[in-house]
């Protein structure tokens, strides 16, 4: 397979890539292990042309691996300021201050009951604009 336009060096452990007009490219990926074992894998990437707050709209905590933890999706984003969740009494169940840290779905150590929860997220952007932004979310279970 010819490597992608505009990746530096196809080979390197650390690549480096330009994108030219578009939001989106597909790279697959093959490694070989010095036994002659090897595996191939397709990554996606998407390029936002913003920096900016998205926060999914439902999770579904219930410990199968998949859509368990509420997290700040934060491109171009380069420190989280606060992240809280509160219930629908005003009530704060979940604040972090740390993007790699999400919302479990618990409060005082029991799971939160199904609904709808309002979130609020405060960032500092790449070139230091201060980016905000609110919503709601809704836990299923």
């Amino acid at each position: 397979m010819d490597p992608l336009p505009g990746l530096d060096n196809p080979n390197s452990a650390d690549p480096t890539f330009v994108l030219n007009n578009s939001e989106e490219v597909q790279f697959v990926v093959e490694a070989t292990t010095a036994g002659g074992c090897s595996g191939t894998d397709t990554v996606n990437v998407k390029v936002f042309g913003v920096a900016g707050l998205f926060v999914p709209n439902a999770f579904t905590p219930n410990n199968d691996g998949r859509n368990d933890i509420l997290r700040v999706i934060g491109p171009g984003i380069g420190k989280l300021v606060v992240f809280a969740v509160y219930d629908r009494w005003g009530r704060q169940v979940f604040l972090t201050r740390n993007a790699g840290v999400g919302w479990d779905g618990t409060f005082g150590g029991r799971n939160m009951d199904a609904g709808t929860y309002v979130w609020m997220a405060e960032a500092v952007d790449d070139h230091g604009k201060i980016v905000q932004k609110k919503g709601t979310v809704v836990l299923i279970r």
